[in-house]
């Protein structure tokens, strides 16, 4: 009798002991900016399986559940020029909160597809101080993994080729940059911009076409091949008006990308050595070959060697 008693009360206190914490959880708030910002999310969500095994005999039990990236955040921005919504992953270093200081910014493209591994990779590369502490803002359209890709593919052809890479780039410089700096103690005067493929191709528009933008430009595998090789007209137009080129590039390709259509290993070769006979004052470049590598196992690599290089 004792016993039972004993145990009955100490299942009450429990009981009670559970009530008055989950009185004093408090829930987080949902936060909402209401002017170019339609959505804020503090954490960047990254929808993984979980397997739970629920007895020893059982068979596991597969279900999805959601976790996030620390110390990041999602808003989305509207432009008006292309009527299209796009969606800003940014991670902030770990000192942000803290330190007080203005960090640099690297502006990824494709973002919803690379940033949580960027994310990552900066992060990391950060520890032993070989490169800075840096604010990475990926630059996307809100369809991840398992999303619509067909609709993500179809996006980012528009924005990262001509000609609508003119109008994507005046959004980048006339609302995503302002906004970052505005609402981040972002560093003006040090800006990297970051792609791949038709991203890296972007990144060489960019570089070609208004150079003063970034101070750092990373192509991994650019898409040399695109338009009849449109990149190497771009170059050939700024070198008739340009003797100076004062940033630091960073290029890099996949030995196993060489393909007889699209040449991406002896394009960039031939891409890099037509640069280094322009002897551009102020220029800073190296391109590696990473061997071993294809068109998308190259990317992790490309990125980290590609930040640090950058940085030095």
């Amino acid at each position: 009798m004792f016993a039972r008693k004993k145990w009955t009360s100490l299942f009450a206190l429990v009981i009670i002991a559970s009530m008055v914490l989950s009185a004093c959880a408090a829930p987080t708030p949902e936060i909402i900016e209401k002017e170019v910002v339609v959505e804020v999310t503090r954490e960047v969500p990254v929808t993984v399986e979980v397997t739970t095994v629920v007895e020893a005999t059982s068979e596991p039990v597969a279900s999805v559940t959601e976790v996030t990236i620390p110390l990041s955040e999602m808003k989305t921005l509207y432009s008006v020029e292309a009527d299209q919504d796009y969606t800003l992953y940014i991670a902030l270093p770990a000192s942000y909160f803290s330190s007080g200081k203005t960090y640099p910014v690297i502006y990824l493209l494709d973002g919803n597809m690379g940033f949580p591994d960027n994310s990552g990779i900066v992060r990391l590369n950060s520890l032993d101080g070989g490169a800075p502490e840096v604010i990475l803002v990926g630059i996307g359209y809100g369809i991840g993994y398992g999303g619509d890709m067909d609709e993500f593919f179809r996006l980012r052809q528009i924005d990262l080729t001509p000609p609508g890479a003119e109008r994507h780039l005046s959004f980048i410089q006339g609302s995503i940059i302002p906004y970052v700096e505005d609402n981040y103690r972002a560093d003006p005067a040090d800006r990297t911009l970051m792609g791949h493929s038709l991203g890296g191709l972007f990144s060489l528009y960019a570089l070609f076409h208004a150079p003063e933008t970034f101070n750092r430009y990373i192509a991994s595998s650019p898409a040399l091949f695109w338009d009849d090789q449109v990149a190497f007209e771009y170059e050939k137009e700024f070198a008739k008006d340009h003797s100076e080129l004062p940033v630091k590039l960073f290029l890099s390709v996949g030995r196993l990308e060489e393909d007889p259509g699209m040449r991406m290993v002896s394009n960039l070769e031939e891409f890099h050595a037509n640069l280094k006979s322009r002897n551009y004052d102020g220029l800073e470049m190296e391109m590696i070959i990473m061997e071993g590598e294809t068109h998308f196992s190259v990317l992790p690599g490309a990125y980290s060697r590609g930040f640090r290089t950058v940085f030095q």
